[in-house]
């Protein structure tokens, strides 16, 4: 009996040393703070590095697309009457010195008839002078009618010069006799406004341009920044835009101008940003969403958002501790773009996992 006993015994004593071999062994592999992953595991994983580094929070904001006032030319009607022809069509690309219209006016026949009026006075002074110095000399003249005659010839051309640069200026031609003002473009570039047709009328107190010329190389999009957000936005901040009509595409410039004023029904600032414009893709009048980078960075430690996981709303990641990967909370702070501000939590130095951070969480959790 007591043989038995014994041997029942030994068999208790073997079985529990077995036993807790084999805990010991799972226990190097699995803990109930993490566990090392499997060659196959650590293919679905990848890993950062922490460290400090300079980074921005972007503010994104909602503008309209205008004209860069510093490329536009506006072309305003400097004559009344009626528009006889126009050239070109709203879109077009017009080169510098290019006809773009052409109006009859009353005002080009009433600048050609004072230049004709202008011309023959001149002509009679001229004569008149010429007259009176052959007679001056041959003592049939004295020189007060000299200097008269010279005088006259004086005032006559200063008046046809005059009326010569008029003509001039309002298009007109001094060897014709037609009442034909023409446009001709100043610069070159796109025709992106067009406010008259064949036959319109008009007149010079229009408050409308007949034409407007812009490149589009570059434009302005006008910003609505909330009172809010004021104080994140300064001029010479970096600024990316995207659109509706070109999602894949990102138009980048700075901020030009802030204005003063607020507006006291909306709340909002206008602010000015100047976008460069490859392809001419942006259109005046088209929404842009703008993403303004302070240029002004912060030093801190930022993680992509795919390492950051919360549990039990708590954010949390997964670091790299030796072998082992184990989860720790951390405390988080401002959004950098896709990158999350750690404040607390992790030393520069330590690895982290970026993608699969969720995956190896839920392992940790059901191995528990």
């Amino acid at each position: 009996m007591k043989t038995i006993q014994l041997i029942t015994l030994s068999l208790a004593l073997i079985a529990s040393s077995c036993s807790e071999s084999e805990l010991k062994t799972e226990d190097m592999s699995t803990t109930t703070t993490g566990f090392i992953p499997s060659a196959s595991f650590e293919k679905q994983l990848s890993y950062e590095t922490v460290e400090m580094g300079d980074h921005a929070a972007p503010l994104t904001v909602v503008g309209e697309v205008t004209f860069d006032e510093d490329n536009v030319v506006r072309i305003f009607p400097i004559v009344s009457g009626s528009v006889e022809r126009v050239y070109f069509s709203l879109g077009d690309y017009v080169r510098k010195g290019q006809l773009m219209a052409t109006i009859l006016s009353t005002d080009i026949s009433t600048y050609q008839r004072d230049f004709s009026i202008a011309k023959s006075n001149l002509d009679v002074a001229a004569k008149n002078r010429d007259r009176v110095q052959a007679l001056h000399a041959s003592n049939f003249a004295s020189d007060k009618d000299l200097q008269m005659a010279e005088n006259e010839y004086s005032n006559a051309r200063a008046e046809f010069v005059g009326k010569k640069q008029i003509l001039e200026l309002f298009g007109g031609n001094a060897l014709s006799s037609d009442a034909v003002y023409n446009v001709f473009a100043p610069r070159s570039g796109y025709l992106v406004e067009r406010k008259v047709n064949e036959g319109t009328q008009i007149r010079t107190d229009n408050a409308d341009a007949l034409f407007t010329l812009s490149d589009l190389r570059t434009v302005w999009v006008q910003a609505n920044v909330y009172e809010s957000d004021y104080s994140r936005v300064h001029l010479g901040d970096q600024v990316e835009a995207t659109t509706i009509a070109f999602p894949e595409d990102r138009f980048n410039g700075k901020v030009e101008k802030i204005n003063s004023i607020l507006d006291v029904e909306s709340r909002v600032i206008r602010v000015r940003t100047e976008l460069s414009n490859p392809g001419e893709k942006l259109l005046p009048g088209m929404y842009a969403t703008i993403n303004i980078v302070p240029a002004k960075k912060t030093r801190a430690i930022a993680l992509p958002e795919e390492a950051v996981f919360l549990e039990r709303n708590e954010p949390h990641v997964v670091v790299k501790v030796g072998r082992e990967l184990v989860k720790r909370p951390v405390k988080t702070g401002r959004q950098f773009g896709d990158k999350v501000e750690v404040l607390a939590g992790l030393n520069a130095g330590e690895e982290v996992v970026v993608r699969g951070a969720l995956l190896v969480s839920n392992e940790i959790n059901n191995r528990r």
